[in-house]
């Protein structure tokens, strides 16, 4: 299959402009990550986080994935073609607090004739810090 992104290099692909603590809140209901240090400032401070409290990581992974993947099913429709998710890998790179503005940005790594590689990042609006790092090694097929 010939390569699909010649002229690709990073695009956004979605925005929080504000995290709050309500997220926080939705996110342990729903995964049952109910550790204090998300939802009470007093024990998080106690816990030596200093800002008080923080989202839990694999939330913001979550938001990353949930882009990527609105991306990869416009990307099939435009380009018909099918594309499979084989490899994905995280990195949490430093805490996101309440207030927090996130960019969810996505780089192309390389294609080659089966696969592209892409790079998807949590990244602070202010700072431009990154949070979370997502790596994706994604199989094309024909539709």
């Amino acid at each position: 299959m010939n390569c699909l992104y010649q002229n690709f290099s990073e695009i956004l692909i979605g925005s929080h402009d504000q995290v709050t603590k309500e997220d926080f809140l939705a996110y342990a209901w729903v995964s049952g990550d109910h550790n204090p240090i998300h939802f009470d400032d007093q024990i998080a401070i106690s816990m030596g986080i200093e800002e008080g409290i923080l989202a839990q990581g694999m939330l913001v992974h979550c938001w990353i994935c949930q882009y990527f993947d609105v991306f990869l099913e416009n990307e099939s429709k435009e380009k018909k073609v099918s594309f499979f998710i084989e490899e994905s890998q995280t990195k949490f790179n430093s805490k996101t607090h309440p207030g927090t503005g996130l960019d969810f940005v996505l780089k192309l790594k390389k294609e080659d004739e089966e696969r592209v590689y892409f790079v998807a990042e949590a990244v602070d609006q202010k700072s431009r810090e990154k949070r979370v790092t997502q790596n994706f090694v994604v199989r094309k097929q024909d539709a």
